[in-house]
């Protein structure tokens, strides 16, 4: 005969009262996710993906902006600025996993620190199966400008969300990365 330890039984009784509350099986719907669990009091918070409503933010756009001395072909050298954008996706598009339409809408504004005057440089839709876009422009070097980007994802169902934003970048101060 087996001599069983009372921690043993202790234990076995536990995980049963605890399969009977259910603590380790919470059913849940099928088109339903667990977003978090409070550790403290149990509650789940759930969402519901076959909802229909707008995107999820965009984590973080980055801009990355080089200056390139660029040869003309008469002998002389030009400035060139070689702009990228990369960016995160959305958690969640909410369009009940109809990918069909989405897209990013991206907008780059160039401002004359000067005059106050902004000019949209970059405006227009990629899909999603984009993150990131890149693009060779010229930029007068007489005035003081800042190049800022931002992006925003437009669901299947053409619903978007707010703009998420760079960070400006001084066209003046950059230096020629080639010389």
């Amino acid at each position: 005969m087996s001599r069983r330890s009372p921690f043993a039984f202790l234990l076995c009784a536990l995980f049963c009262a605890l399969l009977e509350k259910k603590v380790f099986a919470r059913p849940v719907e099928f088109s339903k996710v667990i977003i978090a669990r409070n550790i403290r009091t149990g509650e789940l918070h759930v969402r519901n993906l076959t909802e229909i409503r707008e995107p999820d933010s965009i984590g973080r756009v980055r801009l990355f902006v080089t200056r390139l001395k660029t040869p003309n072909g008469k002998g002389d050298e030009i400035d060139v600025f070689h702009v990228r954008i990369r960016w995160t996706e959305p958690d969640q598009w909410n369009d009940n996993f109809n990918d069909s339409h989405r897209s990013y809408e991206i907008l780059c504004e160039l401002e004359d620190e000067d005059t106050g005057e902004t000019r949209n440089l970059l405006q227009l839709r990629v899909s999603d199966g984009f993150n990131g876009y890149d693009e060779r422009f010229r930029f007068p070097l007489d005035s003081h400008y800042q190049l800022r980007c931002q992006v925003r994802p437009r669901n299947s169902e053409d619903l978007t969300t707010e703009w998420t934003s760079s960070k400006s970048v001084d066209i003046f101060d950059l230096k020629p990365f080639n010389v």
